[in-house]
């Protein structure tokens, strides 16, 4: 599903139709921002996959899916998961024991998640936006698909509760959401 790439104001207001098949189908969508046009042979010659995963409940299961896609095409598979700061004014506050803490309890659950899922992959946990994360690892990587999950866009005001949209919009490559 091509995406057009609009402003966030006019998206906030009217929405888009990538968004409201994102929120209201349960299977999987790929969408390729800012294009006009389907790529329909993209998805044959993919050898890079980074999944952005969360430390929810149900990042197991979104692992597993990206894992059965990495073996299916004989691709690699990088995990990704973005730990948003708060941002402090220069000097006000020391805030590295903070986020230390906060990639530790990161970094910990999504070892649990990957021995839940039965896999080993390498994990990058950077903290920033996640779109911002997602889309360095993505082109640092050489990615040809991002994977990720879409559980909490289900639930009632999942479209305020995601960063589906913003991977999607910053994505070098096409987004898979499962």
């Amino acid at each position: 599903m091509p995406t057009h790439g609009r402003g966030k104001f006019r998206r906030l207001l009217l929405g888009s139709v990538t968004s409201k098949v994102l929120h209201d189908t349960e299977c999987p969508v790929w969408t390729t921002a800012h294009s006009e046009t389907v790529v329909s042979r993209g998805f044959q010659n993919i050898r890079n996959i980074v999944c952005a995963i969360g430390t929810y409940s149900d990042a197991a299961r979104l692992i597993h899916t990206a894992c059965d896609m990495a073996n299916r095409y004989g691709a690699s598979l990088r995990l990704v998961h973005a730990v948003p700061c708060p941002e402090y004014d220069n000097g006000v506050l020391d805030d590295a024991p903070f986020q230390r803490f906060l990639l530790e309890t990161a970094s910990e659950r999504i070892a649990a998640l990957q021995q839940e899922a039965q896999t080993h992959f390498d994990t990058c946990i950077k903290t920033g936006e996640v779109a911002a994360v997602v889309s360095d690892l993505a082109s640092s990587c050489d990615a040809q698909l991002v994977v990720i999950g879409r559980g909490r866009m289900q639930e009632f005001l999942g479209r305020l509760r995601t960063n589906a949209n913003a991977i999607i919009r910053e994505s070098p490559c096409p987004v898979l959401s499962v």
